[in-house]
């Protein structure tokens, strides 16, 4: 998929389907590890987010997480 350049947040680096984790604002220390599903860009306060439909491993359900935020998981060695 092509970069979004106008967007907070880039899809260079994601893939639907890429093995992603990010952390909340509650709790900063636990990471949540999910798939993503696809990608929709939305107006919030004048500016334009990209956000990514994950299918959140953990709690097994949809939600929709800023780009910005999320890290690929990568295979440990």
């Amino acid at each position: 998929m092509k970069a979004i350049h106008n967007s907070f947040g880039k899809i260079k680096d994601f893939k639907i389907g890429d093995l992603v984790w990010w952390t909340e604002l509650k709790e900063v220390k636990k990471k949540n590890v999910g798939i993503i599903h696809g990608f929709k860009k939305e107006l919030k306060g004048g500016r334009e987010l990209l956000i990514a439909k994950v299918y959140c491993l953990e709690k097994h359900e949809y939600k929709d997480i800023l780009v910005a935020i999320l890290h690929k998981v990568e295979p440990e060695n």
